[in-house]
């Protein structure tokens, strides 16, 4: 979670048909080329995807370096729009079990979410947390870097927490000293 127009993909899984014995390269250079941002997904909106199939299988080229193949971009965009149409949005409603696809309105909207499902204890087990949390220690270090790393939405996110009554309990969950990097990463953006 870098910046608002960073596509991350947390893991891709590839079958290919061996032809005389050898393994394709994995794509990884044409998904890094792809466009798969959804036409409909507003500048600051972030969505979360659980799950996207090939939109056309067969058509990305496998250990070939160069971009994917715009009618395959074209399919992929088209089925990230039909999943961002449908998008549960976890910081207003409850998500459905099947849900595809979360939606959130910007970063702080993200933050406050991530901050309240820490609070309740509940951060480990939504699916749309599961990469954030994979890459930590623990879910509170996942939250505490969550938030440092997007320090410049920290105002927004703490104001969105208290509109919920929740602000008090999040910064007296941070230990003393996540709570002074934090303060100070956000002073600094």
């Amino acid at each position: 979670m870098n910046g608002p127009r960073d596509t991350l993909i947390g893991r891709a899984r590839f079958t290919a048909v061996l032809r005389d014995g050898a393994v394709p390269a994995v794509p990884q250079a044409s998904l890094a080329r792809a466009r798969l941002r959804p036409d409909g997904l507003g500048p600051a909106a972030v969505l979360v995807v659980r799950r996207l199939a090939d939109p056309r299988p067969g058509i990305l080229p496998l250990g070939g370096t160069g971009p994917a193949p715009e009618l395959w971009e074209r399919a992929a965009v088209s089925e990230l729009d039909r999943m961002l149409r449908q998008a549960a949005r976890p910081a207003r409603e409850p998500v459905p079990a099947g849900a595809e696809a979360v939606l959130f309105a910007d970063r702080s909207e993200l933050l406050a979410a991530m901050a309240a499902d820490w609070l309740a204890g509940d951060l480990a087990d939504r699916w749309w947390w599961r990469l954030l949390v994979s890459r930590a220690p623990s879910p509170g270090h996942a939250v505490r870097r969550a938030w440092e790393d997007a320090a410049r939405y920290v105002p927004a996110a703490l104001g969105l927490l208290a509109e919920r009554g929740r602000a008090a309990a999040f910064a007296g969950a941070l230990p003393d000293a996540g709570a002074a990097r934090l303060a100070s990463a956000a002073a600094a953006a």
